[in-house]
Formats: structure tokens, sequence, C-alpha cells
């Protein structure tokens, strides 16, 4: 943003027939140019690799009538 603010301070507004879309363009501009300057980042993990738990039984009626998951009535 402060570039662009410094960009158009650095403008004449009385000569810019659409001041508005000339600051858009600024604007538009800077980002795009950033965009092709940075390298894509990826973000990395810090922690160990948690995999998914693995549950006793693919049957989830069993897992509820042995208590392996909490009753829907709390």
């Amino acid at each position: 943003m402060e570039e662009t603010w410094l960009a158009w301070a650095g403008v004449d507004a009385e000569h810019l027939e659409h001041p508005r879309a000339y600051l858009v363009r600024i604007a538009v501009r800077q980002a795009l140019a950033r965009l092709c300057q940075r390298p894509s980042a990826r973000e990395e993990y810090v922690g160990p690799w948690l995999p998914e738990p693995l549950l006793p039984s693919a049957d989830p009626v069993s897992l509820f009538a042995t208590g392996g998951w909490p009753s829907p009535s709390g």
C-alpha cells in the first residue's frame, strides 16, 4: 500500500482524465509485480506427521455397543 500511495502522490492528479482508474491500475500492477517476484511458497509442517487414528473396528454398531463412542444422549 505504501508503494501505491507514493506512486499516487508523485502524479499530478489534475492532469488525469480518470484518477480513480489510474489509482486502481497502480495498485493492480504493483500487486501483480509482487506476485511474480515472490517464489511460490509452500507451508512447511514443523511437527511430526500425525496419521489418522485407526479405529479398533470398522463396524460402527459394535463400537457404539461396546462404549467406543459416546452415546447420543450425552
